[in-house]
């Protein structure tokens, strides 16, 4: 009989390790699957989510999922939030301290405001953290309070900058009308020495605020400027062309991509999980929000008195869906009820 070969006792040992710990991984997964409803996989699904909200993945949404509106709040009030911007303040200013600032006024950094420099926290904790549709009305108030507290880690890394010699340029989504709201707060904030205040005026509304802020930006390159750093929490504060030499994201799970108030654009992008018909519906209910919110602001008016206001609502789903008139006609007026 040929002789029996047995494997070394290191080796053995090895290969019987990397068995029990795939099946451990195995196993981890399956009790994370089969146990969704559980407190314990709301908040490991929720951290998940916040990660891909962040980065972007998550694409448009317009509430929290209900089952995170716990983990937002507690995020929002603990330490984890205070951190993560502490972080990005932080790599921020190891950039900065890079470069050479020529002193000829034309070295810039960008900040936008909302979730930024101003926190609207405050309004959040008592509106849902995100998991309630936004209401224009309350937040015209909240924001003509003039209150919002400055986020720590910003107003720091603000005002390293200055002392580097930067020139800060505030861009922000909020339109011309609340332009003394807004430098009041920032006062009230603990900012100051900005360089400009860029608000929406009239022929920035309906822009994305990709477009809108790339156009800005493009303009302050045109007149010289070098934009070498830009602090934002929406990616829309950030991309596009040209952007800034060093770009950072802020954390921020409870911003919705709906907030015409803040955000200033029509959005015609999918929902998740609704059917075509669901979605033009609810098309026509943000594209109304944001026509009605914006004739507020520049002319007082909140109603749709003209036919042009009309004919912009089913230009604009009309483009997207390619439907003929009188099917725009059927859905607009089921969906919301407008006499034409």
């Amino acid at each position: 009989m040929g002789s029996r070969r047995f494997l070394p006792p290191v080796l053995l040992l090895l290969l019987l390790s990397v068995i029990a710990s795939a099946a451990a991984s195995q196993s981890l997964l399956r009790m994370i699957s089969e146990n969704q409803a559980s407190g314990d996989s709301d908040g490991l699904y929720c951290d998940s989510w916040r990660l891909s909200e962040e980065t972007n993945n998550a694409g448009y949404w317009g509430t929290i999922p209900a089952r995170c509106l716990q983990f937002v709040a507690e995020y929002m009030n603990g330490d984890r939030y205070a951190l993560d911007s502490d972080v990005v303040a932080a790599e921020s200013l190891a950039f900065a301290q890079t470069v050479q600032v020529a002193g000829d006024g034309n070295d810039v950094w960008i900040f936008d405001v909302d979730e930024t420099l101003l926190s609207n926290l405050p309004y959040y904790a008592v509106n849902g953290y995100g998991s309630e549709e936004f209401n224009e009305t309350t937040f015209d108030e909240w924001l003509n309070l003039a209150k919002a507290p400055a986020l720590p880690a910003s107003l720091r890394l603000y005002e390293e900058l200055l002392g580097l010699g930067f020139q800060i340029i505030l861009l922000t989504g909020r339109v011309e009308a609340e332009r003394n709201a807004t430098e009041k707060n920032l006062s009230f904030a603990g900012y100051h020495s900005w360089t400009r205040l860029i608000l929406r005026e009239a022929s920035d509304i309906g822009k994305t605020a990709v477009a809108y802020k790339s156009e800005k930006r493009a303009q302050l390159e045109a007149q010289g400027h070098r934009i070498h750093g830009n602090s934002g929490d929406q990616w829309s504060d950030l991309l596009g062309s040209p952007m800034a030499t060093r770009s950072f994201k802020l954390p921020n799970p409870i911003s919705q991509q709906t907030m015409c108030h803040q955000r200033g654009e029509i959005y015609l992008g999918h929902g998740p999980s609704k059917s075509t018909t669901d979605l033009i519906k609810d098309q026509y209910r943000r594209i109304l929000c944001l026509i009605s919110c914006h004739l507020k602001r520049i002319f007082g008016k909140r109603k749709f008195s003209t036919e042009l206001d009309i004919s912009l609502v089913r230009c604009l789903v009309r483009r997207k869906h390619k439907f003929p008139l009188k099917t725009v006609h059927i859905i607009e007026m089921q969906s919301v009820g407008l006499v034409l």
